[in-house]
């Protein structure tokens, strides 16, 4: 959480299954925060990353706040296009200065 009061990220990918504060925990406070500080600001995406493929899972993790979900083991291909999807989202909406280093970070994942 302090990374989240101190800095702007384009996408948070969350472990559910955090040893101190779980994944949906944080997801949910990561959400009072952006709305307490700034309602008007666009919502960090926030992708679970979990272990956990039951029934349900998926449900939980959006009703927490978070925007997609990834189900461990996923292929370096789905992480790929899983990044891609939400960082074009975010660069749909961010002004062209502001947008520097999206696709080195994505071209990082793909080696």
């Amino acid at each position: 959480m302090s990374l989240v009061r101190s800095e702007s990220f384009d996408l948070i990918l969350m472990d559910c299954q955090m040893p101190e504060v779980d994944g949906y925990a944080a997801s949910t406070a990561i959400r009072a925060f952006e709305a307490e500080t700034n309602p008007r600001r666009k919502r960090t995406p926030i992708v679970a990353m979990t272990a956990n493929a039951l029934e349900g899972d998926r449900a939980r993790c959006l009703a927490a706040g978070m925007d997609d979900y990834l189900s461990k083991p996923f292929s370096r291909a789905q992480l790929q296009m899983l990044v891609a999807r939400w960082i074009d989202a975010v660069e749909d909406i961010t002004p062209p200065r502001e947008r520097s280093g999206h696709r080195q970070i994505l071209s990082g994942v793909a080696r």
